[in-house]
């Protein structure tokens, strides 16, 4: 994450990432993106839920996965952004779960265009990034993009500056049956959490 000054001076000199690209990057990346489905002057949102699949084979079982997320929760989102005029594109692993099929919503973490190049090129051109807690977001971030980050997590490390939107996750304790305010969380250590059991 970067430093308040930094997205400061983005705006202040006008010195975006997303500037930076060249032309024949950013046309190669939309003779793609015309090929999923998505008009080339569409004003378009990146949706990325983490899930379960990502790093599976690199990381222990259950280490993160307080960061994971279902997409469904977020279908009201996708839904309400495609009526005030947007295309969606959703992002993540292509061992995501299939999204239902939506009007305007294309599932490009599932397609065969997908790479590593067009998950840049996309998430550089987005009119808005909502996520959770994952590193595309944070590429967002660098691309100095407004983000709405919903069930984020760990509390203690989700704050990138004022293009950033949180939800933070809510945390149920078992024991006490009931949902722990954000200041218990925060005392209690569990905002610097990555793994809960």
């Amino acid at each position: 994450p970067h430093h308040q000054d930094y997205h400061d001076l983005n705006e202040r000199y006008n010195v975006h990432l997303e500037r930076q690209m060249m032309a024949a990057e950013r046309e190669r990346a939309r003779t793609i993106m015309e090929r999923l489905g998505l008009p080339r002057a569409a004003k378009f949102v990146c949706v990325h839920v983490r899930e379960a699949g990502f790093n599976r084979a690199r990381q222990s079982p259950g280490h993160n996965a307080l960061r994971n997320a279902d997409v469904m929760t977020y279908r009201a989102a996708i839904e309400y952004l495609v009526r005030q005029g947007f295309w969606v594109v959703r992002m993540g692993e292509a061992t995501v779960k299939p999204l239902p099929p939506m009007e305007r919503v294309i599932d490009y973490a599932r397609s065969p265009c997908k790479s590593a190049f067009l998950d840049v090129v996309l998430i550089a051109e987005c009119a808005l990034f909502v996520g959770s807690s994952s590193g595309l977001a944070i590429v967002a971030s660098c691309f100095n993009k407004f983000l709405l980050m919903a069930n984020a997590v760990p509390l203690e490390s989700v704050g990138w500056g004022t293009r950033t939107f949180l939800i933070p996750k809510l945390i149920y304790s078992a024991r006490e049956q009931r949902y722990l305010t954000y200041p218990e969380i925060v005392s209690r250590g569990i905002g610097r959490l990555h793994r809960l059991e």
